[in-house]
């Protein structure tokens, strides 16, 4: 298990990441450490009820 996973929710919404960069979701799961953004976007979801999309669109 990745060491994101310990410091996920942590590190996502606390610094509004997906507010503040032009990256893809799959290139922001890959700079945290995730091999797969299925993975990334499931845990995303588990920690904030909300799709990493949803989220991102939420924030604009």
């Amino acid at each position: 298990m990745p060491f994101c996973f310990f410091i996920f929710g942590y590190n996502i919404v606390k610094n509004a990441y997906f507010s503040t960069t032009d990256l893809s979701i799959s290139e922001i799961a890959y700079e945290l450490g995730f091999e797969h953004s299925q993975a990334f976007s499931r845990l995303f979801k588990s920690k904030t009820c909300w799709s990493p999309l949803a989220f991102r669109q939420s924030c604009s």
